[in-house]
């Protein structure tokens, strides 16, 4: 595409090639003016919305904290009161006054209430009809709940229940249940210990109520009764309403399972059935406004939640949104609130078209101006093409003669101009004459030039054979050390030997000289077997693993036989020839002694499998059992031994990091599990073919992946 563009653009004459860049740059200049004009306009309208928006939810979260106080507050009374006076408890009529005096004192609460320990119900509900309802269950009502109209002194206004509900018991309801759950030595009604219930309609009547419900304890911490103050939810609805929000703007409040709480708009919260006096709530997706319909929505689709998951796991923040429905875009916040046993989240929606009518305006006029510039300044660019492409053609013309040698050339007047083209003018003439000496002497130069490349080229050639001699030389000492690295390894023949134990070692690199190492050494009735891993690979692992082993062997032979003595010594001398070379070398390394069953492990290595006869294993974790070799001068307090018993047909399973953390493609790890599936299925068999076994298992796991370490296997099997 860019070259068919470049192209088309060479075919050009110069007249068209300036005068199109010229306006395009000029309405690209002035478009792009217009539009960051616009963006900022916008931007100002997103930044008005924005702290309109979180203006409204911070008001509304406050007259939440307001309202939702006045139970909590009221319940902090009762229970300063009662809790001084334990005896009131037993006096319905104190109860009935207290609760009269805090409705009076609290409209916004519409009942009050206490549960007793035992089952026992007072309660007082303020009335449609300016009267007060009295709620009595307990022994003199047989524990059916019945309800009276009083009057604001606690009178009846009549001695016949206007309602009886049989069987009443509050310990059985949900805001006596929160609240008795609590710990009395730990209550505390300002740390919010107590709770709030689930919204709920009460007996029947056709509004959304909450109540807040207190424990009452004796001093020896035994729970007595619990206090309980309702608030009706349209009183939310209300204040909503009063709110506002730009021309047209709504806010709700939903619960986490998306319920609606309270709305500014006059949609339904819920259903009525009126055959059963009950109550369906209403989600947001049910209601008929598509405002909060979509908004939720929304919110869901943001989130990449379904609807019928709840926000709670991923909304936990304010949330600044916007969306568009029916072509009109909407501003959205949604604002989480909380507090003791309440979950909701506040929706504020400001519609884009309250505030973008001006930028509408400013979109035509900047339109206008774009296309008036625009022809103005086509007709600004001909002239000045033309006033600058004259010059510049009369000197193609004389370019195009010095292509065929034609020294001589014209540019009329303007080699005396002294604006630029006459400057240009000038310096075309002292090219022409640089050109002119270049071809003089060019056959000279290219001679120099080509004598200095053969130069140049001979020392490549030097210094490459000497790379090759150099890379050779390094080859010879790799090829050395390893062959010294197999050489030391035991032998097929020497293990036989052994006639207690079958053994079958393995050992191969990952590199040209690896850092894995195990040897087994037989001093009269004993055996010891060694294997450790040194850090990293190459001709300095690989020599530090030749000093272990010569160190090991030497240590042996001097009669120094006790695995926590040796490495103690094999430590020290090890660190100080590390110390000596500069290196940052060091081994893992664990020492087995074997004696007539008995086995003594020491050093710190990977973990030693001790497999039985009959499949059982244990792993014993050697990382308490020694220090790894070279890194500090004295190990003598760091090392350790662990003893088992072998019986014939038990054995060892040792092995380097090399074989449990093999990996393939996909970067899985062989593991130390799947290593005892293998030995537990196959120890029948003998240990060389135990060996070759899970070495071929290893390298199949390795189909695919890359060789980042040294493959070390020890088996051992007492006959």
């Amino acid at each position: 595409m860019l070259s068919a563009i470049t192209y088309l653009y060479r075919r050009l004459s110069l007249r068209v090639a300036l005068i199109v860049p010229f306006l395009l740059l000029i309405v690209l200049g002035i478009g792009l003016t217009g539009w960051l004009s616009l963006q900022n306009s916008s931007h100002a309208i997103n930044e008005v919305t924005l702290q309109l928006r979180k203006e409204i939810s911070t008001r509304i979260k406050e007259h939440l904290d307001y309202y939702l106080s006045i139970p909590q507050t009221i319940n902090l009374h009762a229970l300063s009161e009662l809790n001084t006076q334990l005896e009131t408890l037993q006096q319905p009529n104190n109860i009935i006054q207290h609760i009269i005096h805090q409705l009076k004192a609290y409209p916004q609460v519409s009942h009050m209430q206490i549960g007793m320990a035992n089952g026992d119900m007072v309660g007082v509900e303020r009335g449609k009809d300016g009267f007060f309802r009295l709620e009595l269950a307990n022994q003199s009502t047989r524990h059916k709940l019945q309800v009276y109209r009083i009057d604001d002194k606690g009178e009846y206004v009549s001695e016949m229940p206007i309602r009886v509900i049989p069987s009443y018991d509050p310990r059985e309801l949900e805001w006596y249940r929160k609240a008795a759950t609590l710990n009395a030595s730990h209550w505390n009604i300002q740390a919010g210990k107590s709770q709030w219930s689930q919204v709920f309609n009460f007996l029947g009547d056709t509004w959304l109520a909450l109540n807040y419900s207190t424990p009452i304890f004796s001093p020896d911490g035994e729970l007595l009764a619990v206090i309980s103050s309702d608030v009706v939810l349209d009183k939310v609805s209300e204040f909503l309403r009063t709110l506002q929000i730009g021309k047209s703007g709504n806010t709700f409040i939903l619960e986490r399972d998306m319920h609606l709480v309270a709305t500014s708009t006059p949609d339904k919260l819920f259903e009525l059935d009126l055959k059963t006096q009950k109550i369906r709530r209403l989600a947001a997706h049910d209601n008929e406004n598509s405002i909060i319909h979509y908004a939720e929505d929304y919110v869901h689709d943001y989130l990449g939640t379904h609807q019928n998951v709840q926000l709670l796991p991923v909304l936990q923040n304010a949330q600044s949104l916007d969306f568009n429905l029916h072509g009109e875009q909407y501003f959205l916040q949604v604002q989480p609130y909380q507090t003791a046993g309440l979950d909701w989240l506040i929706f504020v929606v400001v519609p884009a078209a309250d505030y973008l009518d001006k930028i509408n305006d400013s979109k035509r006029i900047t339109l206008i101006f774009i296309i008036l510039t625009s022809v103005i300044a086509g007709l600004m660019g001909v002239l000045l093409v033309s006033w600058v492409t004259h010059p510049l053609l009369m000197l193609n013309r004389a370019a195009q003669k010095l292509t065929v040698g034609d020294w001589e050339y014209e540019l009329n007047n303007y080699h005396h101009r002294q604006d630029e083209f006459g400057q240009l003018s000038r310096a075309f003439e002292h090219m022409v004459k640089q050109l002119k000496d270049l071809f003089d002497n060019l056959e000279a130069k290219v001679m120099e030039r080509t004598h200095e490349l053969e130069q140049a080229n001979e020392e490549i050639r030097a210094l490459n054979d000497y790379l090759q001699a150099d890379n050779m030389r390094m080859t010879a000492k790799l090829d050395v050390t390893r062959e010294f690295q197999r050489l030391i390894l035991p032998s097929q023949t020497e293990l036989k030997t052994i006639q207690e134990l079958d053994i079958a070692g393995f050992m191969e690199p990952a590199e040209e000289v690896g850092g894995d190492y195990y040897d087994v050494l037989s001093y009269g009735d004993s055996i010891k077997l060694a294997i450790g891993d040194v850090t990293g690979h190459g001709l300095a692992s690989g020599m530090l693993m030749l000093m272990v082993q010569t160190a090991i062997r030497t240590l042996y032979a001097s009669g120094m036989y006790h695995p926590e003595t040796c490495l103690i010594a094999l430590n020290k001398a090890i660190f100080d020839n590390l110390q000596r070379m500069h290196s940052d070398k060091n081994i893992t390394l664990s020492i087995v002694d074997y004696r007539r069953g008995e086995v003594t492990i020491s050093g710190q290595h990977e973990e030693v499998l001790v497999m039985r006869k009959n499949g059982m294993i244990e792993r014993i974790d050697t990382l308490d059992l020694g220090f790894p070799i070279g890194i500090v001068d004295n190990i003598e307090h760091m090392v350790s031994h662990k003893n088992v018993y072998l019986n014939t047909g038990d054995g060892l399973v040792l092995y380097t990091d090399g074989i449990t953390e093999a990996m393939n493609a996909e970067k899985d790890v062989y593991g130390v599990e799947r290593l005892i599936q293998i030995v537990q299925k196959n120890w029948s068999a003998p240990a060389n073919y135990i060996q070759q076994t899970i070495i071929k298992d290893v390298k199949k796991h390795m189909v695919g992946g890359t060789y980042h370490d040294d493959l070390t296997l020890l088996i051992i099997k007492r006959r």
